[in-house]
């Protein structure tokens, strides 16, 4: 474009801008004009009413009269207050008392604004319904009785618009009798466009309560669309006064819109938006029961929100199509059910289809419950089950006379445990059906299955099959051929049904096959509504493992009569089990491999089973449980095992808490048979636990480790039960022979004192009795032979807290029994001495009362702190026991000291030592080491350090220590004023054992510290003794032997030793006195010489103890010298010198006793020589006797252990000297030669000898001499 053109556009713009304002300038102006010059008319109006009528009459085209006019002005134009106006002529006359007339001056300009509008302020509406159903609307002002209600609409609506303002409305209802008011409405009616347009707000009776309507109609008000709009309404109030039936709305608050459209006053269509928070229906219905009473029912929804569409199609056909329907339920479980899209529809014929994609189950099953026609029990089942689940595809036609079809596939289905129907959750599958059946082809899935108050705890099956649902006349009935549920660990199929009777209940005809699984899996299905709480208890803790092989359950019968305890029905289940471990009570041993059946009829469980228990087999055990009301478990036992694993059983039941110790000390050996019987209450107020039973036993071995008894080959019975157990006459080997035995426990003893008792009799060795209990075994090496023996044991009932002490009786006469203690106990097994025998086993202690024959009476008591008694011996008073220890007292005919201390050497620091507190005893014959002391009075003390011993008697008195401690080093100390060591008779000549055993090893010979002031020896007296000696580390060592006297000083040592187990004994005697004969008479032998002094020194050495000495094992030396003497008391004749020979006195010959070698006097000047004494025989080959007349040579051999000689005796006479006695020579070996000597010189005078050699051989008792040669004398010396 140009720019001059340009130019000129914008020039014409302007001017076209500047007259448009003067235009509207002018239009205000004018405007104005009008309005001022019409404003200062309204007077003129109010004197002429009737010009206004006139002009009204021409505007609406009817007649029209008014009373008065009142007019003002307002912004849209004249607004007149009309009084007494009347429209139209009769019999169509409509009398308003007072209107408003507005007149809109800018009518023509605004379009869809009338020229006039009518208003009426405060009318009071009557909208009534009469007997024939004819709806009239009353109230807009008086009218003809024949007058039309629809003409007073039409003769309003030709004033443009007719305004309605605070009007009031009631309503009546001549058919239901119902009436409502509405206390305002405010509502505009105008035509426009041809159209009829309607606006309303109606206010309700509380605050906030307000409706908003409105209506696009045809011309005459029969075609069009209505419209209504509520927000955050409580429709409850809004439309309490509206039922459907008998339903009515309980609650609804929330939002509604609806459409209605319509069509020559008939509605062709309905559209619902409606958002409700909560929302609720209720129905007041029959409750089915006989006593006619009105029950109330509801159906309750947190949110209820729903779209939906009805409109008719075709002729008489109608489609519903809800394209969202979302309900959460009222109980807040946020559950989203929506319906996708759906449509229903209804055709001429009476026909209803329903079609729907997806619809959720619960929202309308909770309005059906609201049908009157629904049956009651179905009823309260669909408000106490709560059903949900969605249903697809659904497919569904409503016949009249209540015929239907439908099918669709069903989604998530489940429902509430109610009335003890079990609740299913999360079924799925497709389901068809009518009027009369229905079909479910269960999807194969995962089902949530509770069965409240039957079940404890929801299961979750794998579940696949088919469930049927029909009415075979008297009630449904849900039914299945074979429902399959299984998970991992069991497999259930189910057949039968439920029937729903008309009488009420639910008719049960089930059965159900198990599969192979594992046991504790029935923990989940007991019907604890059957069982007791106890009985369920006990289930779930003795069912420990093991496996189910088959089972199976059978229900028939109605459930309210459940569990059929009166018979009304019939509940079975059995199952067959493998390998199970049931605990039947908590202290009792589970079984194992078990196997049998369980079988659970109505109330009661009955059980067959077999398996173990511990080690012992159970060949049957039977019972059960006779009533689970009352929930009492019994069992019949059989079975049988070893002897250990019976009692293992006993141990592991409730007859270990009572006699719990007397089980634990038992072992038996072999097997045995059991029977018992079980009552075990599973509650506590049904009472304790009991058991009866017997066990045969079959040469059983049993042991008692608490008393240490041993027996073998037990046979008999045993009966027992929870208040004890009994064993009468049992058959038992004890000690190799038979007994009889007999235990009482609990309730079967002879007292009701006695918790047990015992006895056993028979006739048993000594030794095999005393090897039972560790304080008695000491006796076992001391006991011999065998005797009748009676046992008796019993146990008291405990006192109270404090325990009673069982007591022990021993009786025999002990005939048959030796005993080999030292005296005075020594007993031979021909004797009678009766025991009786009292142990009060009080532990920690034992009480001992013993009396043997008329001996020894024993009492006192053994602890932890040792013995305490008296053991007292014949007729004396009894003494009170010290603190600690054991008081020996009484009169002993014999007592073996040295016998006794081996004994107690032998006992050492053990159970069975005696602690000796002090002794106080006369003892007619003391035996010390094989030598009697008699008429001795014996005593002891006991303190801190020290045994004092104190002896009185005519052979030994003075006092002897042991001290308690450090003996070995500290040794045995006795000072005595006379210790008369009596002679060994022939008799006595035997060592006692026990007294060899404490010679027997002389490293433990304690240190001995002896002084004795008169000491005698077998007729030698010593006069003052000393002795020390002490042990080595190869033996015992003398220090010292002294002995001194008037006659004799003797000193001696040596060693007595065990070297590598070999022993030998080792000693050297010096010997001196100032007399011979002297020395000889103070040694216990004869005054042979007398000599002005004597000296000599022995050696011997020997292998073994010193009582062992034998002179065929011993070497030494024997040097002597006897200085210038006499022979005392030589009698004529030889016959005197062969008792020098003799084999008893050939020690006493080397010993220099020569009492009976002659009768006279003989003098010498000196005797000397020397011995070497080799393994039995001594030789010498320089002992000479130097006499006044000869001097005499012995050469040669003499047999000690041989008893014979081997000898040369040489005689050298002096010059011009006789041998007045040549027997009269020394001692010893020389005596034999000398003797053989004198025989010859006695034949024939010595004056004509000069020198006489002599051979003598042979025994002692009858030598051979013979002179071998007689020559003048060697003038060797």
């Amino acid at each position: 474009m140009s720019g001059r053109a340009h130019g000129r556009m914008r020039r014409t713009l302007r001017r076209a801008r500047r007259m448009l304002g003067w235009s509207l300038l002018a239009v205000v102006i004018l405007t104005a004009l009008a309005v001022g010059l019409a404003s200062q008319l309204l007077p003129v109006l109010t004197r002429h009413p009737d010009a206004v009528a006139r002009w009204l009459s021409e505007r609406i085209d009817a007649p029209v009269a008014l009373g008065a006019v009142q007019a003002q002005w307002n912004r849209a134009g004249p607004r007149l207050s009309l009084s007494g106006l009347r429209i139209g002529q009769a019999p169509e006359v409509l009398d308003i008392d007072r209107a408003q007339l507005q007149v809109n001056i800018y009518s023509g300009l605004w379009p869809g604004m009338p020229l006039t509008e009518l208003a009426l302020d405060g009318p009071e509406l009557e909208l009534h319904r009469d007997a024939d159903g004819r709806w009239r609307l009353d109230g807009f002002g008086r009218g003809a009785p024949a007058a039309a209600n629809r003409s007073q609409f039409q003769q309003l609506d030709r004033f443009g618009a007719l305004e309605v303002r605070a009007a009031r409305l009631r309503f009546r209802d001549a058919i239901t009798g119902r009436q409502r008011v509405v206390p305002r409405i405010d509502a505009r009616m105008q035509r426009a466009g041809g159209q009829l347009r309607l606006g309303a707000y109606v206010h309700g009776e509380v605050p906030g309560a307000m409706l908003r309507l409105g209506a696009d109609l045809s011309p005459d008000g029969r075609t069009g669309t209505a419209y209504l709009e509520g927000r955050a309404q409580d429709w409850a109030i809004w439309l309490r006064e509206l039922t459907m039936g008998q339903v009515g709305l309980s609650q609804a608050r929330g939002d509604l819109r609806v459409w209605l459209d319509f069509a020559e006053g008939e509605p062709i269509g309905v559209q619902l938006d409606a958002s409700m928070a909560p929302f609720a229906l209720h129905a007041a219905i029959e409750s089915g029961e006989d006593d006619g009473r009105i029950v109330e029912q509801s159906a309750r929804f947190a949110v209820w929100q729903m779209q939906a569409r009805v409109w008719r199609e075709g002729g008489s056909g109608w489609r519903a199509v809800v394209p969202s329907w979302q309900v959460v339920d009222e109980l807040g479980s946020h559950s989203l059910e929506v319906v996708r899209q759906g449509h229903a529809q209804r055709d001429g014929s009476g026909l209803v289809r329903v079609e729907a994609d997806a619809l959720a189950l619960g929202p309308p099953l909770a309005l059906a419950r609201l049908v009157p026609a629904m049956p009651a029990r179905l009823r309260h089942w669909l408000g106490e089950a709560t059903p949900h689940g969605t249903l697809e595809s659904l497919r569904a036609a409503w016949f009249d006379a209540g015929r239907y079809r439908f099918e669709a596939r069903l989604l998530d289905a489940g429902w509430q445990p109610v009335g003890g129907i079990p609740a299913f959750q999360d079924v799925s599958g497709v389901l068809d059906g009518d009027a009369r059946a229905l079909r479910l082809d269960v999807a194969p899935g995962v089902w949530t299955v509770q069965a409240p108050g039957v079940l404890r705890a929801p299961f979750m099956p794998r579940v696949a099959g088919e469930i049927l649902a029909f009415d075979p006349g008297d009630g449904w009935r849900i039914d299945t051929p074979g429902l399959r549920l299984n998970e991992d660990d069991y497999a259930i199929t189910l057949a039968g049904g439920a029937q729903f009777p008309d009488g009420g209940g639910v008719l049960l005809d089930l059965r159900a096959d198990v599969g192979e699984g594992p046991l504790v899996v029935a923990k989940r299905f007991w019907p604890v509504n059957v069982m007791s709480e106890a009985a369920v208890r006990w289930l779930d803790t003795a069912l420990l493992g093991g496996r189910v092989a088959r089972g199976s359950a059978v229900v028939r019968g109605n459930v309210r009569d459940w569990p059929f305890p009166e018979g009304e029905g019939r509940f079975e289940a059995l199952a067959e089990l493998e390998d199970a471990q049931i605990a039947y009570h908590p202290d009792w041993l589970p079984g194992h491999r078990v196997r049998g059946t369980a079988r659970f009829i109505n109330v009661s469980m009955e059980l067959d089973l077999a398996g173990e228990v511990g080690a012992a087999q159970v060949a049957s055990a039977r019972g059960g449980i006779a009533d689970f009301g009352d929930s009492i478990l019994a069992l019949d036992v059989h079975g049988n095992g070893s002897g250990s694993a019976l009692l293992q059983v006993l141990r592991k039941s409730p007859l270990h808490e009572a006699h719990g110790e007397l089980l634990d000390g038992v072992s038996l050996g072999g097997r045995g048979e059991v029977a018992l019987a079980l009552h075990i209450p599973l509650e506590d107020h049904l009472g304790e636990p009991k058991v009866d039973g017997q066990v045969d036993l079959a040469r059983m071995d049993l042991r008692d480790a608490n008393w240490g008894l041993d027996f073998e080959g037990a046979s008999g019975r045993v009966r027992f039960s929870d208040r004890g157990f009994l064993a009468d006459e049992l058959s038992v080997g004890f000690g190799g022979t038979l007994g009889a035995l007999s235990i009482a426990v609990g309730d079967y003893t002879s007292q009701p004192e006695h918790l047990a008792e015992a006895s056993l009799r028979g006739h048993f060795p000594a030794a095999r009795l005393v090897q039972s209990n560790a304080r008695s075994r000491w006796l076992t090496p001391w006991l011999g032979g065998e005797s009748d023996w009676t046992l008796q044991l019993t146990v008291p009932e405990p006192d109270g807290a404090a325990r009673a002490a069982p007591q022990l009786r021993v009786r025999s006469d002990l005939a048959g029994v030796s005993i080999h203690l030292p005296a005075p106990l020594r007993k031979d097994a021909a004797d009678r001495m009766p025991l009786d025998l009292d142990l009060t086993l009080q532990e920690p202690d034992v009480g001992i009362d013993l009396r043997l024959g008329g001996l020894l009476r024993l009492h006192g008591r053994s602890g932890v702190d040792g013995f305490s008694g008296t053991a007292l011996f014949g007729d004396v008073v009894d003494a009170a026991p010290p603190p600690r220890g054991l008081h020996v007292a009484g009169q002993i005919p014999v007592l073996d000291a040295a016998a006794w201390g081996g004994v107690a050497a032998g006992l050492g620091d053990g159970e069975a030592a005696l602690h000796l507190a002090s002794a106080d005893l006369f003892i007619g014959e003391l035996n010390l080491f094989g030598r009697p002391f008699r008429e001795t009075r014996v005593t002891m003390q006991r303190d801190a350090e020290r045994f004092t011993f104190g002896f009185a008697g005519d052979a030994l008195a003075g006092e002897l220590s042991v001290p308690l401690d450090g003996l070995a080093q500290k040794g045995i100390t006795a000072r005595l004023d006379r210790l008369h060591w009596p002679e060994t008779d022939a008799a006595d000549a035997g060592q006692d054992a026990a007294t060899t055993q404490v010679l027997s090893a002389p490293g433990l010979i304690p240190p001995i510290h002896l002084e004795s002031a008169d000491t005698r020896f077998s007729g030698a007296h010593l006069g003052n003794v000393w002795l020390e000696t002490w042990p080595t580390a190869t033996g015992l060592h003398v220090e010292r032997f002294d002995a001194h006297s008037a006659a004799l000083d003797l000193k001696a040592k040596g060693d007595w030793q065990v070297v590598e187990g070999r022993e030998s004994t080792a000693l050297a005697l010096d010997f001196s006195s100032r007399d011979a004969g002297a020395m000889l008479e103070a040694l216990g032998f004869s005054r042979l010489i007398e000599s002005s002094g004597t000296h000599g020194r022995l050696m011997l050495a020997w292998p073994g103890a010193p009582g062992a000495f034998d002179w065929a094992v011993a070497d030494g030396r024997l040097d002597v010298s006897v200085g210038q003497g006499r022979v005392l008391e030589v009698e004529p004749g030889a016959g005197r010198l062969f008792g020098l020979l003799s084999l008893t006195e050939i020690p006493r010959r080397l010993s220099l006793d020569f009492s009976d070698f002659l009768k006279s006097g003989f003098a010498f000047n000196q005797m000397a020589g020397s011995f070497r004494i080799e393994r039995g025989d001594a030789f010498t080959d320089d002992f000479r006797i130097n006499a006044p007349s000869a001097e005499i040579r012995l050469r040669g051999r003499t047999g000690l252990k041989a008893r014979d000689y081997d000898q040369t005796l040489e005689v050298l006479p002096k010059a011009g000297s006789v041998l007045p006695a040549i027997g009269a020579i020394a001692a010893g070996p020389a005596g034999a030669a000398v003797g053989a000597v004198a025989q010859a010189v006695l034949r024939q005078p010595l004056k004509d000898m000069t020198r006489t050699v002599y051979r003598v051989t042979g025994a002692w008792d009858a030598p051979t001499i013979e002179a071998e040669a007689t020559a003048p004398r060697d003038p060797s010396p």
